[in-house]
């Protein structure tokens, strides 16, 4: 075996620590490759800068849009890889932003918007690719926490809040419940200015790939959307994601 250059061993066992598990803080990574607190977070914020890696809103780090890619799973091929046909489909019918998400860190409580494709229209949701945000702020966030069950989503709501903070947060976790049922119901969730003002989206989960729930979102200006465009988004999303779940079924 050749000479190991030791910067670059350094950042592939990181990359392997953060493909291996849920979100870490960067002293519990510094550990876990044997280096100080301070070449860590000087690796990791590399690592973030080409896509690697993410810092959530708890400042720990997980893995990144570029370290879903290239790994195999069951399907054959990468998350990103086994669902950007039905992304493109999606997009196609639309003609609005389109974005595949991943729920990330402690419990899935976080969305990566992991791949995505840009309404070439004037008026624009641009591309949110490599940004996280609380699921629950998310259409395509709500869709897969609504297919958890109740005490797992009521525990994501919650946050690990206490205190002062419990009782606003047990609120918004009994809202979430009965979002959550309606989202059920009809087989997408809706998100109107809650991650971001003046953006709408629609969004439905595509279930579990190679041990990631993922989900695709449709985003609109909140400024051009009429009930009608509304359902006819909706509408799109709930078929194509039915085509994703019997192809990845079939192909399972």
């Amino acid at each position: 075996m050749g000479p190991v250059v030791e910067s670059v061993d350094r950042a592939l066992r990181l990359l392997t620590v953060l493909g291996s598990g849920g979100p870490r803080g960067v002293t519990d990574l510094a550990r876990q490759i044997e280096v100080a607190p301070s070449t860590a977070h000087r690796l990791l914020s590399t690592l973030a800068v080409r896509g690697y890696a993410v810092q959530l809103a708890d400042r720990r780090y997980d893995a990144g849009p570029a370290l879903l890619a290239p790994g195999a799973n069951r399907y054959g091929g990468s998350v990103t890889e086994v669902v950007r046909p039905y992304l493109e489909q999606l997009f196609a019918e639309c003609g609005e932003t389109c974005h595949l998400l991943v729920r990330i860190g402690h419990g899935g409580g976080d969305v990566l918007f992991a791949d995505g494709l840009e309404s070439e229209q004037g008026l624009r949701v641009g591309s949110r690719t490599g940004m996280t945000m609380p699921a629950w702020t998310t259409s395509g966030g709500k869709a897969m926490l609504s297919e958890l069950d109740a005490l797992a989503a009521e525990q994501l709501a919650l946050g690990g809040t206490d205190g002062a903070d419990a009782a606003p947060a047990r609120k918004r976790s009994a809202a979430f419940a009965t979002e959550y049922a309606e989202i059920r119901r009809l087989g997408y969730g809706v998100n109107e200015n809650e991650s971001e003002r003046g953006v709408t989206a629609v969004g439905v989960s595509l279930g579990i790939i190679s041990g990631r729930h993922v989900a695709l979102t449709v985003s609109l200006p909140s400024v051009r959307v009429t009930p009608a465009l509304l359902r006819s988004v909706a509408a799109s999303a709930v078929d194509v994601a039915a085509r994703a779940r019997a192809a990845l079924t079939n192909a399972d």
